[in-house]
């Protein structure tokens, strides 16, 4: 069975591992298996530029150090999907471009709901490097890190963003524009009525795609892991401890 490995190109352990949780369906219902890895030299996040700079380095190591029929690039922002493109010899999908892909499948008129107003700027880049700029509607930040997106409060912020883009923008599908929003995509298409694409699903689902297109006497090679340098170790796995694991609350609550 094809394998993908999910690369959280950040450092931030508890990130990868909601990123998992979402990954377990997709992987089933495309026919793969996929794993989230963490970038541990890569920055706490990405919110600026610098961050994007900083952590191509850091994930261009951790994809040699996992074996891989594609990778796909958990960062909304694509930093280094070009530098792992060039250095891997499998597929190598970014999340941005995949949710894209699959939104555009449902309509012309596309919405996007972001963490920080940072970011945004970012992402309008990206848009018109694709050529899609006029296919979205509106990029609304909620003002929220994405460590701080398990609350009611965070899930009303992104119910309004979604209604905003829906009644008033006219978007006709949303995209989830953070890896940390996963969680909520069923209860806001439910509210919405339209289409909610999740990025990291989107990529496994494209990875997947991308895979079945090749003949099996000419599947690319899976990736091998390189040898760890002599001065890497390895963090632990991230063990929340405790009573702080991360817990959505148990009622997805409506803004007034």
């Amino acid at each position: 069975m094809p394998h993908v490995v999910v690369i959280n190109p950040t450092s931030s352990a508890e990130i990868t591992a909601g990123i998992q949780e979402t990954l377990d369906q997709a992987a089933r219902r495309w026919g793969v298996t996929a794993t989230a890895v963490t970038s541990y030299g890569g920055p706490r996040t990405i919110e600026s530029d610098d961050d994007g700079r900083a952590a191509v380095s850091p994930l261009l190591a951790t994809a040699g150090q996992h074996r891989a029929d594609a990778y796909v690039l958990a960062t909304f922002s694509e930093a280094g999907l070009d530098e792992l493109r060039a250095a891997a010899p499998v597929p190598v999908i970014g999340i941005a471009e995949a949710a894209l892909t699959s939104a555009m499948a449902h309509s012309r008129r596309l919405g996007v709901i972001s963490t920080v107003p940072m970011a945004t700027f970012r992402h309008e880049l990206y848009w018109a490097k694709l050529g899609v700029s006029g296919r979205v509607v509106a990029d609304l930040a909620i003002g929220r890190s994405e460590f701080d997106l398990g609350s009611r409060d965070a899930a009303n912020a992104v119910l309004v963003a979604g209604r905003e883009l829906v009644d008033r923008r006219g978007a006709e599908a949303v995209i989830l524009g953070c890896v940390g929003l996963g969680h909520l995509r069923g209860p806001l298409a439910d509210e919405l009525g339209v289409p909610v694409i999740e990025p990291c699903a989107a990529g496994v689902a494209m990875a997947a795609m991308a895979l079945a297109d090749f003949p099996p006497d000419v599947m690319p090679p899976r990736t091998q892991p390189a040898p760890p340098p002599a001065s890497y170790t390895p963090e632990p796995a991230y063990d929340p401890g405790p009573g702080r694991g991360y817990a959505p609350e148990p009622q997805y609550g409506r803004y007034s």
